[in-house]
């Protein structure tokens, strides 16, 4: 009789962590958030990431304004030397990490690319 009452609580005990951990991954935030930019007009790529990041914006659903995570991922400069692809990147506050890619105007004829590598820590 022990044995059965003792096997029933397992079991209790058992659905209930099984419905706890279901509604903590249910409900759990896996939408990255969006990279928009405010302004029509890309800046003129001279070299200075300020400006490259002037005008972008991020947003999540769930935290709202995450701009201030927002980073250049990499600036890469086309082979006809007046155009470089711009990469960004941010994160929300559950690590869900969005891209975005923007085409700029060179100031002058640049060659090569211009790469960085970086880390997202939580906040």
């Amino acid at each position: 009789m022990m044995r059965i009452r003792f096997s029933a609580l397992l079991s209790l005990i058992f659905a209930g962590l099984c419905v706890l951990f279901g509604y903590l991954d249910v409900s759990r935030d896996r939408e990255p958030p969006t990279i928009y930019c405010a302004e029509e007009t890309a800046p003129l790529y001279t070299g200075d990431d300020a400006a490259l990041l002037s005008g972008m914006h991020a947003a999540d659903a769930r935290d709202g304004d995450v701009t201030d995570t927002l980073v250049i991922d990499t600036v890469r400069i086309k082979s006809d030397g007046r155009h470089a692809l711009v990469r960004y990147a941010a994160r929300d506050h559950s690590g869900n990490l969005a891209g975005y890619t923007r085409e700029v105007a060179c100031a002058e004829n640049i060659s090569g690319d211009k790469r960085r590598f970086f880390a997202v820590y939580a906040l």
